[in-house]
């Protein structure tokens, strides 16, 4: 599974608030700068 999928799946687990929140977050990252690469690393961690 590549990091895009891996952060999708983990944002969609959150529970309560969290889940908007990173989602929203990612979305105003994603539009500052729509070639930003997306990792998974650190032990399961995304950056």
């Amino acid at each position: 599974m590549n990091a895009t999928k891996c952060i999708d799946n983990l944002i969609a687990k959150l529970p309560d608030w969290r889940r908007k929140t990173f989602a929203e977050l990612r979305t105003i990252i994603r539009d500052a700068d729509p070639q930003i690469i997306e990792e998974w690393k650190w032990m399961g961690t995304p950056v």
